[in-house]
């Protein structure tokens, strides 16, 4: 019976589907669209914190050797 149970869970993990990132649909997807579109979000991010530094900041940056 043990033996039984065994020989049907083997079975029911054979039958399991690939998860949909290992297609090539999604492969193409990713590296066509997804990633690229992050990256600029990213520099977009980056460049907006710059712009709205505090005047007071900038100074201190600048002039770091004064501390």
């Amino acid at each position: 019976m043990l033996e039984d149970k065994l020989d049907m869970m083997e079975a029911e993990d054979s039958t399991e589907k690939k998860p949909f990132y290992y297609s090539k649909w999604w492969l193409v997807v990713w590296s066509l669209l997804i990633w690229p579109i992050g990256l600029i979000m990213l520099w977009g991010y980056f460049a907006n914190m710059h712009k709205t530094e505090m005047p007071r900041t900038r100074l201190i940056k600048d002039n770091s050797e004064d501390l």
